[in-house]
Formats: C-alpha cells, structure tokens, sequence
C-alpha cells in the first residue's frame, strides 16, 4: 500500500509541476488526459484489491483494463483545439466517464480474480457485493482523507497566532499534498477493508432504510403519469427543464428499486399489494424515457445538436433501457424483480460500450455537434448573424476549429458566404470566449428592428459605429458578439412624440434616445431577472404597450426607489 501510495503521489507532483512550467506532458494533451486517468485510477483498482496483486489473471486484467484508459484518454486529449486548451466541459466529460468506467469495470475483474477465471456474466449477488463494497470504501476512505486535511489546517491555523509560519507554507507546498494524500487514502482503503463486516452492516442498514423510499417515489411517478392526460403536455414543455426533471424521476425510481432487490437474495420488505403496486409503478420508466425523448427531439429540432444535448440523449437511451428491463423483470414469473440482476449485468457491459464509444470517434459527440450546427448554417437553417460561431470556437474542440476554418475559406455558392467568412474569421482570432469581436462592415444590414417596417435613424447608425470602436463604448452589445442577435424596439418611452430605441437582446438592454448633440445612451431597460431570451421571444410576438405609472419614483441619496401598486 505504501509504495503504490508514493508512487501515485510522486507521478501527481510530477503532473502539477509539468502544469506549473508547462513543460511537457503539459503542453501535449494526448499524453497528459491518459498520463492523469492512468496516476488517479490504476491505484485505486490495486488498493482495492492488494491481496490479488500478484494474481496472473488481476495482473493480466490490470493491464487490459490500463491500456483502455490509456487508449481512451489519448484520444480525448487529441480533440483539444491547439491554442485554446481543455475547455471545463471537456476535462470534466472525460474525468467523469473514466470514474464510471471505473465503477463498473472494477467489481466485473474482482469477481474474476476471486474465481479464478474471466467471467462476462459473474454471479449478480457477487458484482453487488464487489461494486457497493467499493463504493462504501471510497467514500470512508475520502471522508478520512478530508478529515486529516481539516486537522492539518487546524494545526497551522495554530502555531501561526504564534508567528510560526512554517507548517502552513508546509502544507500547501505541492510536494508535500500530493505524497501525503496518496498515503492517507491508501491507509484509509486499509482501514476500511479490514473492517470488512462493519462495511457490509453499513450498507444492509443504508438500503434498508432507503428501501421505504421506493413507494414514494412509486407513488410520484404513478401520480404525475396519471396526472398528465388532464393536465397536457403544454405545462411541461414550458419549463424548459422538463427532460431533465422527469429524468431525475427515473433515476430516483431505478436506484430505489435496486435499494429494494439488492442482491437479490432476499425478498424486499414490502408486503404482498405493495410488491404488486411497485412492479406497475416499475412500468412508468420506460413511459418517462419516451415523453423525455420526445422533448428532446424537439429542442433538437429547433436548435440542433449540441454536445448537452447528445449527453441528454444518451441518457434518455439508457433510461429507456434499463425501464424496458425493469419492466420484463416486474412481470416475469418467480420472486419480485428476479430478473433486475441480470439486467443490471447487461446493462453494465452496455454503458461499458457507450463509455468507450462517447470517448472515441464512435459517438465522439463534439463531432456530432459540430457536423450538425455546420449543415444547419449551410443548408440556411440558421441565419449567418445568428449562428453562434465561438461554440464552435470554444465547446467543440477541434472538431469546431476544422469546422471555422472551412467557413472562413468562404462558402460558395451561399448567399450569405461573405458574413459567414467574416464572422468565421473573427471566431477564429479569439483566444477566449468573450475577446470582442471587430463590428460588421454594414451595421444597419444586421439588425433587427421591431415593431417590423420601422426604420433606423441613421444618425444613430452612426453613433453605434462610433461607439462600437471604442473598447467601452455606449454601443450594442450584439455588435460585438457574434451569437448575439441585433434586435431594437422602436417606441416613445417618455411621451414626448419623438421614438426612443431600446436594445432588446444581450445585456444590458441599452435606451437611446436624440439629444441637443446628437443620439445618445441615456438609461436602460429592466427586466426584473426575466431571463433573457424569453424577454426576447414575448417582443417580437406581442405589441409592446406602455403603462402610466400611478407614483413618482423616489429619489433618495441616489438610490431610486419604485412603487408597486398592491394587486387586489
């Protein structure tokens, strides 16, 4: 334990410091993604099982298992765009599955290793055993882990009310954290594995308890399902979040009955209407998954592929699955969910295969997104002012930058190929996300007017392009960012017979109005935190009216306070 402790702390140390000095493997993500999955998972898989180290086969296995990793994050790392580095959604991506890969390969190579032969399809009693067991011992050994550090803390917070400095620079010197954390883990893992049955308690009473939550969860499922038909599908799709909610349900729903089977050798505590009630209520999963992905395909349908979405979807799809197998196991003959094992089984070597393909050009979904978003704009989808050229830039890796380049070499053919080729260009000179970018050669062209037949002022044209030069200038926002639509409201906010202009998309939602000089900022539209793309949507679908205002607002030391008339 304590050398594969120090050898994990000095290849992280090693790593940070590379990070430090951006010396190599730092400035080449094909070896520092692997490098980083490979110091962080492998001991932890030999930790868990130090007794077999010397197996053949937890060798062998080991070594397949590494290799994958490495294969995995060599190819992830080769989809950083050159010059903008990891964006967080793709460290996180990549950090996120190889845990889960971990979480599911580990229990399958333990229970090989215990029999002594690779199994595909060990004992389900055996893989609960092994993979919950890991869990539990994970997270004592982290909960140690964090305690130590907390101790620490309190040890140099201490000796410095005496001016005795050393320990803090100590502890929060690199070369110390790294060696010290990989050791206090290790120990823990220790700890937490020699007191095997105290584990093994926990998690019997932790799934026991949780095992009541499953009529409620039932109950709510079978509820709001029951609920729909009256209410429509209308009140739903407004949320905007409906996918995501109703996919929390059917996690609930899944993890609650896995709390209730457990292993499976033991009837759940549940008397027998109640078995009954939860195999229906097992049956609104695969419901759910058909509503969530009706919902999805049509946010995909108006917006196209992103990276969020092609995640939703493949979580759509594994819910779906693991609801159809939940399903065949609530009404198959023989004891409650008997069949949930086996499903869990085959559903665990189906994330495998979907964990492998999402990091790989399989389902690379960087590639799909970028594919998608660039025939939306081609096939005029998308209006080329609108189209959001730095998610290409600065979301999709280098699949988005192969994607910029194309359009910046121009489109032939295309009626827009000139703003297309600008605007690519201009993505492509930004080396972060909210570096402006040089106004359009033809202000007015780009913007949106509302009510529709109005006309712009060109005075005030030429006071946005005077002010869009400036680095903090009075002009509009969507000037400068590309994915920002152009669109202003033409009305007399003040009465006097003369049109002021109102930005109403980006923030802040600028007022102009003329002056004795000329056009002019002279204040902005509130919204009172209405999000801003809904604010949008309501002015251009609805006559914007304008309401007197029964009180004064009060002025006070500068602050400016407004009266909200009672509603009755």
């Amino acid at each position: 334990m304590l050398v594969v402790a120090l050898v994990q702390g000095a290849a992280l140390y090693a790593l940070h410091h590379a990070l430090d000095e951006k010396i190599w493997p730092a400035t080449d993500f094909r070896w520092l993604f692997p490098l980083y999955a490979l110091a962080t998972i492998i001991p932890l898989v030999i930790h868990l099982d130090l007794a077999h180290l010397r197996a053949p086969l937890f060798l062998k296995g080991l070594a397949a298992f590494a290799a994958l990793l490495a294969a995995l994050g060599a190819y992830a790392g080769s989809t950083v765009a050159p010059g903008i580095g990891a964006s967080e959604g793709i460290v996180f991506t990549f950090g996120a599955t190889m845990a889960a890969l971990w979480w599911i390969v580990t229990p399958f190579l333990q229970t090989s290793v215990r029999s002594g032969h690779a199994r595909a399809e060990p004992p389900y009693a055996e893989l609960f055993e092994a993979g919950w067991q890991n869990t539990l011992v994970v997270v004592q050994a982290g909960l140690f882990t964090g305690l130590f550090w907390a101790l620490l803390f309190l040890w140099a917070e201490l000796f410095d009310i005496f001016g005795v400095g050393i320990f803090e620079e100590l502890f929060q010197e690199p070369a110390f954290v790294y060696p010290v954390t990989s050791m206090t883990f290790g120990h823990a893992v220790a700890l937490a594995q020699s007191r095997e049955s105290f584990v093994l308690l926990l998690r019997r009473h932790l799934f026991g308890v949780l095992a009541w939550l499953l009529p409620v969860v039932a109950l709510i499922a079978s509820a709001f399902l029951v609920t729909l038909p009256f209410t429509g599908l209308e009140p739903l799709w407004k949320t905007r979040h409906a996918t995501f909610l109703m996919l929390w349900l059917q996690v609930f729903l899944l993890f609650f009955v896995n709390a209730a089977f457990q292993d499976g050798t033991q009837e759940p505590p549940y008397p027998r209407w109640l078995r009954a009630a939860l195999r229906a209520a097992v049956v609104t999963v695969p419901v759910y998954a058909s509503l969530c992905a009706y919902s999805l395909w049509l946010r995909i349908q108006q917006h196209g592929l992103s990276v969020d979405r092609i995640w939703a979807a493949l979580f759509v799809l594994v819910a779906a699955l693991y609801g159809l197998g939940y399903a065949y196991a609530a009404f198959r003959e023989g004891s409650w969910m008997a069949r949930v094992g086996w499903v869990n089984t085959v559903m665990g070597w189906v994330l495998v295969l979907l964990i492998v393909g999402v990091n790989s050009p399989l389902l690379e979904p960087k590639r799909i997104a970028a594919a998608d978003q660039l025939s939306r704009l081609l096939d005029g989808k998308v209006p080329a002012a609108r189209f959001d050229y730095d998610y290409l830039r600065f979301n999709l890796g280098v699949f988005g930058t192969r994607a910029l380049r194309r359009l910046a070499r121009g489109v032939p053919g295309h009626a827009e190929s000139a703003e297309i080729e600008r605007l690519a260009s201009a993505s492509l000179a930004k080396e972060r996300r909210w570096d402006q970018s040089p106004p359009p050669p033809d202000l007015a062209r780009v913007i949106e007017v509302l009510p529709p037949g109005a006309e712009l002022d060109p005075d005030l044209v030429s006071f946005w392009r005077t002010e869009a030069d400036k680095p903090a200038g009075a002009g509009l926002i969507c000037l400068r960012v590309p994915n920002v639509p152009c669109v202003v409201l033409q009305v007399d906010l003040d009465g006097d017979g003369a049109d002021e202009v109102a930005s109403v998309s980006g923030m802040p939602l600028n007022v102009y109005a003329r002056t004795d000089s000329g056009w002019r900022r002279v204040g902005e539209l509130r919204a009172d935190a209405y999000p801003n793309n809904l604010w949008l949507d309501s002015v251009r679908v609805s006559t914007p009216r304008l309401i007197p205002t029964r009180w004064h607002t009060l002025d006070v030391g500068g602050r400016r306070l407004y009266v909200v008339d009672q509603k009755p």
